[in-house]
């Protein structure tokens, strides 16, 4: 019995210890990139976002009206579709994306990108997002760091101004 008791005070013990991170660090960076995105926003800008598990929690802090899209599937950051999800994300196009993005804007509004890296199965496809975007859209700047102390879940911000 008190073999059992020790070894029971001891695993309650170490998962404190352990999930104390997880109540004293903020789970994401959206909040941050949400109202950055909010104080340069203007009608006719698109946000996109790569990869989509960064859509939910940033797009639902943004007025309900603004165009949003994810990679890869460009579709609404609303729900992530986990079905066959590394397979989707290995077959994303990250030129293609970039390009429907700066479409999606014309060519007079600003394209935001939020950003990550270090998703598995995407490799550096976002990076080739970012890149890709800067090609199409001179001027592309940083706004917002990942921030990989503070944030579980950090993620990157450029904005790609229209011409």
């Amino acid at each position: 019995g008190r073999v059992l008791a020790g070894v029971l005070v001891l695993a309650v013990g170490l998962g404190l210890a352990t999930s104390t991170g997880n109540v004293r660090k903020d789970r994401t960076q959206a909040a941050q990139l949400a109202a950055a995105i909010r104080a340069g926003l203007r009608p006719g800008d698109v946000v996109g976002y790569c990869p989509d598990q960064l859509g939910p929690a940033t797009s639902m802090l943004l007025p309900a009206d603004v165009s949003q899209l994810t990679f890869p599937a460009a579709a609404g950051p609303r729900f992530i579709d986990w079905v066959d999800y590394a397979a989707r994300n290995r077959a994303g196009d990250p030129a293609g994306f970039a390009r429907r993005l700066s479409a999606a804007a014309g060519p007079s509004h600003a394209v935001w990108l939020v950003w990550g890296s270090q998703y598995r199965a995407l490799g550096t496809q976002c990076e080739q997002v970012v890149n890709q975007l800067s090609g199409l859209r001179p001027g592309t700047q940083a706004v917002v760091a990942a921030d990989f102390v503070r944030f579980f879940e950090h993620a990157s911000l450029v904005r790609a101004p229209g011409r």
